[in-house]
């Protein structure tokens, strides 16, 4: 489980898990010891340090009826005497208690299943002991990163037979230029793999990608790397750097509503490398809509900021153009910001909004690129040492198939 939300929590708090029963009620509860919410931070920022945290603990349920049907659900509390969680994880899965619910027997399957997830991984070899094979397939666990070797790889066994047909990879500064997917139908170790290729890759440039080939079943999936190559800054996810675009994801996307719709970014990690300082932000946007309209906005809270009857996930103050924007229908208009943006102690909270509005009644759509947010001037954040992760030839933060 992840924290996918926007802002990080530094309140002392506790961990619960909880058995639900079909009414929501509370059928059984435990506590995870050893676990501090303070440390995590939101899956959608910048990939950092802290994301390489990895916290495992050992629970036990020993009241509820065995012969039950419970959903498993996750709440934060302030205080272990309260019956129900008072801290807000997030909206997904939120029950009228305040708990959220991590797995449901009986909620409908997800149409895709990430087959490598938590699977054995082995590799040729690898640079130290803390960049393991393993790493690639523990989503924001850290990361593998091979020797030095011209020809590397890396291989998940699935554990039975699986018909797959995409494989996403996201690579470190050092990547593969070029390299091959290769399927089995044999177990790990067996005295003849019969390695087939389902698809050859060259030229290329790093980064995420996702790849695509006949569906084949497979036993074990292994990318054979045979060319490397070293990107340039933007590719290595730590970052930052003046003028680099500090969004992960900065792809087209569509918001679609009938009166307002709200996107944000989450920004808090980002901001704790890059400090106060003057900021850039733009994106192109288009609409069918002629009185449509759009505001974008940067909110920062600190933890000295004022904070008189402001929630713990709020912004303290926003910071942006203060009006709408008009948008002229079927034609690209350009939003652009700059200003400084500044926030007293450490950073509590920060995200990046995009706000639609449209006229009452009608139904449009606000078609978004080209979305950025950059540091114009030095990066000064309350981290004062980057860390810059030590890398072999080939780097590999994740590996998902499908």
């Amino acid at each position: 489980w992840t924290n996918d939300g926007v802002a990080k929590l530094f309140m002392e708090s506790h961990v619960g898990l909880a058995l639900l029963d079909g009414t929501g009620a509370v059928a059984d509860r435990c506590w995870l010891e050893g676990v501090d919410p303070r440390t995590w931070v939101c899956a959608m920022d910048m990939v950092t340090e802290d994301r390489t945290n990895h916290a495992e603990a050992t629970f036990r349920f020993d009241r509820a009826a065995k012969e039950g049907t419970y959903r498993l659900a996750i709440g934060l509390f302030t205080d272990r005497s309260l019956e129900q969680p008072n801290i807000r994880i997030g909206n997904a899965g939120e029950t009228e208690t305040g708990w959220t619910v991590l797995y449901d027997e009986a909620a409908p399957a997800e149409a895709e299943t990430d087959w490598a997830l938590h699977r054995p991984a082995t590799s040729s070899s690898r640079l130290s002991a803390t960049t393991d094979a393993g790493n690639a397939v523990r989503h924001g666990a850290g990361y593998w990163s091979s020797g030095e070797g011209k020809t590397e790889w890396l291989s998940v066994d699935l554990g039975t037979v699986r018909t797959v047909r995409t494989l996403t990879l996201d690579w470190g500064r050092r990547y593969a230029s070029a390299y091959r997917v290769q399927v089995s139908l044999q177990a790990p170790g067996s005295a003849d793999m019969g390695w087939k290729d389902v698809y050859a890759a060259t030229d290329r440039t790093g980064g995420r990608e996702t790849i695509g080939f006949a569906p084949v079943s497979a036993r074990t999936v292994r990318v054979l790397c045979t060319a490397s190559a070293t990107a340039p800054y933007a590719h290595d996810g730590i970052g930052p750097f003046p003028g680099e675009n500090l969004l992960p994801d900065p792809r087209p996307f569509v918001v679609t509503e009938t009166g307002r719709e709200q996107l944000r970014y989450p920004l808090t990690s980002t901001f704790e490398l890059t400090g106060p300082g003057q900021y850039r932000a733009a994106c192109r946007v288009r609409s069918r809509e002629p009185a449509a309209a759009i505001t974008f906005r940067i909110g920062i809270k600190g933890s000295e900021d004022n904070q008189d009857g402001i929630p713990w996930h709020a912004p303290a103050s926003w910071l942006g153009p203060d009006h709408l924007l008009a948008l002229t229908p079927g034609e690209w208009t350009t939003v652009f910001w700059e200003g400084e943006i500044a926030w007293k102690g450490l950073v509590e909270m920060a995200c990046l909004d995009i706000v639609g509005q449209w006229p009452d009644g009608s139904a449009s759509d606000l078609v978004v690129e080209g979305l950025e947010i950059a540091k114009v001037s030095a990066i000064c954040g309350e981290r004062q040492e980057k860390w810059v992760p030590e890398e072999g030839r080939y780097t590999i933060r994740e590996f998902s198939l499908a």
